[in-house]
């Protein structure tokens, strides 16, 4: 999964300041611990992980971090269905609500 997300953000590198860039792709320990601490979300395509969520609660909200989905991949909207589970995870658990 690290080299997942960094593939997904080598693009984008030159926008980054070097500390935001490391924030924005942690290393393999740091994903370990949010494998454990956190609700993570994958999506695999040809038996191979092509996109990342993870999200977990910061008190009154959520927090969302590690959004990645591998370049190959853009466009089909995987990345719409990963974020429509984290949604559907903090509805349930009262996160947030719908709006009339």
């Amino acid at each position: 999964m690290e080299l997942l997300i960094h593939e997904s953000f080598r693009e984008h590198e030159p926008a980054y300041t070097p500390e935001a860039l490391d924030l924005a792709t942690p290393p393999k320990n740091e994903i370990k611990k949010r494998i454990k601490e956190w609700a993570v979300w994958v999506a695999i395509h040809a038996n191979v992980i092509v996109g990342i969520v993870s999200a977990r609660a910061e008190s009154p909200a959520l927090q969302i971090r590690s959004m990645a989905m591998h370049p190959s991949v853009r466009g089909p909207g995987i990345g719409k269905r990963l974020l429509t589970r984290v949604e559907d995870f903090a509805s349930a658990n009262r996160w947030i609500t719908a709006s009339t």
